[in-house]
């Protein structure tokens, strides 16, 4: 479920974020954890909306229609090594368009005392970009 939030102010000088709406994800997004989520438009509908799992090392592409409902997804995995097809990108963090077949992501430090397998050190702590296939 993503919330929309907006700032509702109190005592005429603080705000707190209330919860504005709720957009579900739907089944084909099922995913053990939601690490980030980014929209993107050329001005014009549609909206595509990139949802990552850092657990799971995929990443779900959809459009956002006119109601505000999520459809039309696919699920992508990022790139898993060659040992093994291993998970590599361990801790994808965040997501960003660059442009409708382009994405960026950030993974951030793998966890240590052996809870990670050493695979992940390679692809912690950057920023990558990703060329969506057609």
């Amino acid at each position: 479920m993503v919330l929309i939030l907006g700032k509702v102010y109190e005592n005429n000088s603080e705000f707190i974020w209330k919860i504005q709406g709720r957009i579900p994800i739907p089944s084909s997004a099922n995913l053990t954890d939601y690490s980030s989520i980014s929209f993107h438009t050329r001005g014009h509908l549609p909206l595509y909306v990139a949802i990552t799992s850092q657990e799971n090392s995929r990443l779900w592409i959809g459009i956002m229609d006119t109601e505000l409902k999520l459809t039309s997804g696919k699920m992508n995995s990022f790139p898993q090594s060659d040992y093994q097809c291993s998970i590599k990108y361990c801790n994808v963090e965040g997501i960003a368009w660059k442009s409708k077949q382009q994405l960026y992501a950030v993974s951030d430090k793998m966890k240590s005392n052996g809870l990670q397998s050493s695979l992940c050190w390679e692809k912690d702590q950057n920023i990558h970009l990703f060329q969506l296939p057609k």
